[in-house]
């Protein structure tokens, strides 16, 4: 582009406002001599600048003096770059920005001086004033602008681009009625997409310029900017489709808002702001920090304190957030109401959307010192579900990242496990929870008094095909020690949550629950129903560990022999299945430690319908027949067909393999049975020997 200097002033005249408007301040570069100024005349002119001042009104006000400058020419795209003393030998004494060859491809119209005035990071307004006016409020300014730089420097890679980056206006702004208005909105600037063909010298320039070096920067002195400028959101055209309430880590939240795909644009955030309803503070306001675009069909992640969310695949890549809300605001599980406000060109403030947050329903299903978001389930992405809480879901486990945080060697670490898709379309838990009666309730065993080994239940499957028990609960109810009432109540409850394991439970299936993670080591033992593993703890090769690959652990609960007891399971909150107990009294035979289960005859679509009680016929205690023996002290005793099909005791007065084995009270002597008993239960171990199951 031509840019013409007359040698004769004859045809220029004095500025005023309007005549010429700011459109690039390059306001913290590298070197600070290195500044400049771009002005461009939107309806083209020749102008003298003899008298004018540029004016910087910050917290060291200063003034430089334009005398001898003329801009001029006829095309309204006409720029007139100024600049600050920065020399480097060899070249143009006003050049302004170099090629990759170190060869100048912009030199300024004239300079200003070198006081930098423009470098701090703090409030600015900066003027070019003709006509006698002494300050930015007087009258003959021909343009001002207020900024802060500290608003920019944060879409600055300085990394890439050490000599740092420009302030730019877009160029669709001169066509407006009154540019020289227009430009005042910060938000018609930006740090905009970078030359890569544009440098600026190191400090060694004007100390030993054999020792300068290119540095590239972010600029584009002499050459106009355009990029689209976004309308602030309006109501209806984006929502709020994830939020992170509950980070291990508080100051991680996160809230992510989506561009609704029928939106007529992308559309910008600056100066909108959160608030919430329905809290004790429904004054605090998240003020949204820098300028924030969603885009159609887009996803905008805002985070509370830091430039991350979280690292998505746990190997150090954090998902960036696109700007930050106040620091006095802060999500919590809820309920209330999370609301997106903006206000228009006059300042009314109006709802963009509304977001109904309430974490506490689904708060069990995320997995222990991890955090979960809220997603909005992804096919009610269409911007209205979300005024639903039902309509949010906990974000699957396999989207488990890490928070990461620095240390104070400035090292990247990992902090804590996060579940959640910031930046991405939302990903909710979906399991196949079993129906009622799908699953039920076939086996328990209970320590009693002895404590030595771990209780154990055994679930069977009747369902058609695999159904999965991840957030199901096993409940577990006693009779209320105070109220004299017959009827149980809820003591424990333990979820089946882990990031590790599904919990899936096979058409046809017994399913073992036990509360340690291993069923014990026991002498002579089979492994009912699972791998067999020797633990190499003894030369005595009869001793066995029962762990079973499939089994589910249930860690806190107790099952007693001793008092009224029941159990429930419990899927998305639908009662799956309940049984109910008191073994201590039981006809079936309970002596210590010692498994009963229901008959395998009513096993089967209504197993779930007779196995309510355990006291009545449908129940029996394990056969002999490849039992289970654990040494309790007493003697041994009967520990069941974890995982393996049903066999009842029939008749302890009946020898052979389905004699049932009681825990002894005394050495040689089964509960008194005599020699008979004895010889009979040596031939069931005999026959148990030669019956291994898998």
């Amino acid at each position: 582009m031509l840019i013409l200097t007359l040698t004769s002033t004859a045809l220029a005249a004095t500025p005023t406002a309007g005549d010429l408007v700011f459109t690039e301040l390059h306001p913290s570069p590298k070197r600070s001599s290195c500044e400049f100024v771009e002005l461009v005349a939107p309806a083209g002119g020749t102008f003298e600048l003899d008298g004018c001042l540029l004016i910087v009104e910050d917290d060291n006000p200063d003034s430089a003096s334009l005398d001898g400058i003329t801009l001029s020419g006829t095309d309204p795209q006409t720029l007139g770059a100024l600049t600050g003393s920065c020399e480097v030998a060899g070249q143009p004494e006003l050049c302004v920005a170099f090629d990759a060859d170190g060869e100048c491809i912009n030199e300024a119209e004239g300079a200003y001086g070198s006081k930098g005035g423009i470098t701090a990071s703090q409030d600015t307004t900066f003027c070019l004033a003709c006509d006698g006016a002494a300050s930015c409020a007087d009258p003959g300014v021909v343009d001002a602008v207020s900024f802060n730089w500290g608003d920019f420097s944060g879409s600055c890679d300085e990394d890439a681009y050490p000599g740092r980056c420009s302030m730019q206006l877009n160029a669709n702004v001169l066509s407006e009625a009154a540019p020289d208005e227009a430009n005042d909105d910060m938000g018609h600037w930006d740090v905009v997409d970078p030359n890569v063909d544009t440098y600026t010298y190191d400090g060694n320039a004007s100390e030993d310029p054999a020792d300068a070096d290119l540095v590239a920067m972010q600029a584009s002195p002499g050459d106009l900017t355009s990029w689209v400028v976004l309308p602030t959101c309006a109501a209806g055209e984006v929502f709020i489709s994830e939020v992170m309430t509950s980070p291990p880590q508080s100051f991680r939240e996160w809230i992510e808002v989506a561009g609704r795909s029928d939106s007529a644009s992308a559309c910008a955030l600056e100066g909108c702001w959160f608030a919430r309803e329905g809290t004790d503070d429904d004054t605090v306001i998240g003020a949204i920090d820098g300028e924030p675009f969603v885009d159609i069909d887009g996803f905008t992640v805002l985070t509370h304190h830091d430039s991350n969310a979280f690292d998505a695949n746990s190997a150090g890549e954090a998902v960036p957030s696109d700007a930050t809300y106040d620091y006095s605001f802060w999500l919590d599980e809820g309920p209330y109401d999370l609301i997106l406000m903006c206000e228009d060109g006059s300042g009314t403030a109006y709802e963009v959307d509304r977001a109904a947050i309430d974490a506490t329903q689904l708060s069990d299903r995320c997995p222990e010192d991890a955090g979960c978001s809220l997603n909005l389930a992804p096919d009610l992405h269409d911007g209205t579900s979300n005024d639903s809480a039902e309509s949010f879901c906990q974000p699957s486990l396999a989207t488990a990242g890490e928070l990461y945080d620095t240390d104070d060697e400035g090292e990247i670490e990992a902090i804590d496990v996060v579940y959640g898709t910031p930046g991405e379309l939302g990903q909710c838990q979906t399991y196949n929870w079993p129906e009622v009666g799908e699953v039920y309730f076939s086996e328990v065993f209970a320590q009693g008094s002895s404590g030595d080994v771990p209780d154990w239940v055994e679930l069977t499957s009747v369902a058609s095909e695999t159904v999965e028990l991840q957030w199901c609960e096993l409940r577990e109810l006693r009779e209320a020690d105070d109220t004299g009432s017959e009827s149980l109540e809820l003591t424990r409850s333990y979820t089946f949550a882990s990031a590790t394991q599904s919990y899936e439970v096979g058409a046809g299936a017994h399913q073992v629950l036990v509360k340690s993670d291993c069923l014990d080591t026991l002498e002579g033992a089979d492994s009912g129903g699972s791998e067999a593993a020797d633990t190499g703890a003894s030369d005595d090769s009869s001793e066995t560990e029962v762990c079973g690959d499939g089994a589910f652990i249930y860690g806190s609960l107790f099952l007693s022999t001793d008092e009224t007891q029941g159990l429930q399971l419990v899927c998305d909150g639908t009662i799956i299945d309940e049984v109910e107990w008191n073994l201590l009294t039981s006809d079936v035979g309970w002596d210590q430690a010692r498994s009963v289960m229901l008959r395998p005859e009513l096993e089967g679509a209504e197993g779930h319908a007779l196995n309510d009680d355990v006291v009545d016929a449908s129940w029996c205690p394990a056969s002999y027949l490849e039992q289970q023996f654990l040494d309790l002290g007493e003697g041994e005793c009967n520990y069941g067909t974890p995982g393996a099909a049903n066999d009842c005791f029939i008749d302890r007065e009946t020898p052979g393999p389905t004699l049932g084995c009681m825990c002894t009270t005394a050495p040689g002597d089964l509960d008194g049975r005599g020699p008979l008993g004895v010889i009979a239960v040596l031939g069931g171990l005999l026959l148990a020997g030669l019956r291994r199951r898998r």
